[in-house]
C-alpha cells in the first residue's frame, strides 16, 4: 500500500527563513571533466582512508590490548576500505548483468553504514570529551570530590564505542527495508497571490531524483509511472537526477516513460548526475520518450482560460561539464508572457536566486534528498539554502523534493523518499 501524507500549515504555511537571500552564489569555472572528476575521486578517497583510520582507532582502543577479534579489526577495515571504494571505481560496469548490481548494492550499504558509523563516533568522542572537561572542571571546583575511577571511565567508553558499533547496524538495516516500500506520496497545496482564478486546483505530480543504476532497477520506474497516472495530473515534472548509468547500458531503462499520462505532458530538467554520464546524450535519450526537455527555455500551455509558462534550466553545474549547457533561468524565461503563470524546473535550491531574478511564480526542485539517512538529515541543510518542502524566497515559492528513490547508498532512514502531488491555489 502506497503510504500518503498531506501537508498543512494551519497558522504558516511558508518558511521565509531569510537566510537564503545572503547566501553567495559560488564562481564556476569550466575544467575537463575527466580532470575534475580525478580530483574529486582522489578528495573523496583520501577522506574515506582517513575515517578508516579514525574509525579502526577508535575501535582498537575499545578492543582492549588482549582481545581475541582485535587483530580482526585493521584487515577488516582494509578489506572494506578496498571494496567501497572499488564499488564507486567500476562506474562503467553494465548493471543489466545481476551480479554488477549486487555487488554494488553491498558496496553501497557499506559506504552507508560506514558513514554512519564514522560520524557517530565523532558525535560520541565529542560528548566524552566534554564529560572529561566537566570532571576536571568539577576536581578543580572542589578538590575532596576525589578523580573519577579509570576503570569506569574506560567501561563506559567501551560501552558507547560498541553501542554506535551497534546502532549503525541497526542504522543501515532499518535505512535499507525502508527502500523496498513504494514512495510517500506527499499531497501538498501551494498557494499564490499571482495565480490565475483558472489555474486554481491545478495538479502537478513531481518526482526527482529517481537515479536508475546499479541500486535503482527499471521494475521501479515501472512502477512509478503506474502510480504516476493513477493520481490523474494535469502536468508532470521531473526535476534532474533520471539516471545513474551510461546510455548504452541503461537508455532503454526510460522506455516507460513514454506511458506517463498529464493533459499537458511530462518535462525534464537536467540535473548534476546527468551530466556525469553525458548530459546532452542523456536529454536526447529523454525527449525520444515523448518528455520535454526544458533546457534554459518555457513552453507555453493554456489551461481553460489562462496560460501557464513551463520553464526549466540545466543544472546549476552543467557549464563545470558542458559549458554550452551552463545553467541560465534568465534565458529560461525570457519572452515569457506577463499574464501566464511562470513554473520553473531547477534541480538544485541553489537556482532560486536565479529564478526569482526572472520572475518565477514557483521553482521545483530536488538534489537534497533531504539528507537521505541519518545522521545525514540533521546537517544537510547547512549546504544547501532550501533542503525540503516548501518556502518562499521573495515572490517565488520553492518546493524542495526529498527525491523520488535514493543514490548510492540504498538506504532511506529520517527522509523518506517522496512522490508529490501538489495543487495550485489562488492566495
Amino acid at each position: 500500500m502506497q503510504r500518503s501524507r498531506t501537508q498543512t500549515h494551519p497558522d504558516r504555511r511558508w518558511d521565509d527563513s531569510p537566510r537564503c537571500a545572503s547566501l553567495p552564489l559560488p564562481r564556476t569555472h569550466a575544467r575537463p571533466p575527466m580532470l575534475q572528476m580525478a580530483l574529486f575521486f582522489l578528495v573523496m578517497t583520501t577522506v574515506w582512508a582517513a575515517a578508516h583510520y579514525y574509525v579502526a582507532r577508535r575501535l582498537l582502543s575499545s578492543a582492549g590490548p588482549h582481545a581475541r577479534w582485535r587483530a580482526a579489526i585493521p584487515a577488516i577495515l582494509v578489506a572494506h576500505f578496498l571494496f567501497t571504494v572499488g564499488t564507486f571505481a567500476a562506474r562503467d560496469l553494465d548493471p543489466n548483468h545481476a551480479w554488477v548490481s549486487l555487488l554494488k548494492t553491498i558496496g553501497y550499504l557499506g559506504v552507508g553504514g560506514f558513514s554512519s558509523l564514522a560520524a557517530v563516533f565523532a558525535l560520541v568522542d565529542l560528548a566524552l570529551f566534554g564529560g572529561a572537561a566537566f570532571e576536571r572542571w568539577r576536581t578543580r571546583r572542589n578538590p575532596h570530590a576525589g578523580p573519577v575511577d579509570p576503570e569506569r571511565r574506560a567501561f563506559l567508553t567501551r560501552s558507547a564505542h560498541l553501542g554506535v558499533v551497534g546502532g549503525a547496524v541497526a542504522f543501515t538495516a532499518v535505512g535499507h527495508a525502508n527502500t523496498w516500500t513504494p514512495p510517500e506520496l506527499v499531497r501538498i497545496d501551494i498557494p499564490h497571490d499571482d495565480l490565475p482564478p483558472g489555474l486554481d486546483g491545478f495538479r502537478i505530480v513531481h518526482l526527482s531524483d529517481i537515479h536508475l543504476g546499479p541500486t535503482v532497477s527499471p521494475d521501479f520506474l515501472v512502477d512509478l509511472v503506474r502510480r504516476t497516472n493513477a493520481l490523474d495530473p494535469d502536468l508532470v515534472a521531473i526535476t534532474g537526477d533520471l539516471i545513474d548509468g551510461h546510455v548504452r547500458h541503461i537508455g532503454h531503462w526510460l522506455d516507460p516513460l513514454a506511458d506517463l499520462r498529464a493533459r499537458h505532458g511530462t518535462f525534464f530538467c537536467t540535473g548534476n548526475h546527468e551530466y556525469y554520464w553525458d548530459g546532452p546524450a542523456w536529454c536526447q535519450a529523454v525527449e525520444a520518450r515523448d518528455v520535454t526537455v526544458l533546457n534554459n527555455r518555457h513552453v507555453l500551455r493554456t489551461h481553460g482560460d489562462d496560460r501557464l509558462a513551463i520553464a526549466g534550466c540545466t543544472d546549476y553545474t552543467a557549464g563545470q561539464l558542458v559549458p554550452e549547457h551552463a545553467s541560465d533561468p534568465v534565458a529560461a524565461l525570457d519572452g515569457a508572457p506577463d499574464d501566464a503563470f511562470r513554473i520553473m524546473l531547477a534541480h538544485q535550491p541553489l537556482s532560486i536566486h536565479e529564478s526569482a531574478r526572472a520572475g518565477a511564480h514557483l521553482q521545483l526542485s530536488g538534489h537534497t534528498h533531504g539528507g537521505q539517512y541519518f545522521p545525514w538529515n540533521l546537517v544537510v541543510g547547512a549546504f544547501h539554502p532550501y533542503t525540503t518542502g516548501l518556502h518562499l524566497h521573495d515572490r517565488t515559492a520553492i518546493y524542495v523534493s526529498r527525491g523520488t528513490a535514493w543514490w548510492g547508498p540504498p538506504m532511506r532512514l529520517g527522509a523518506p523518499a517522496e512522490m508529490t502531488l501538489i495543487t495550485l491555489r489562488q492566495g
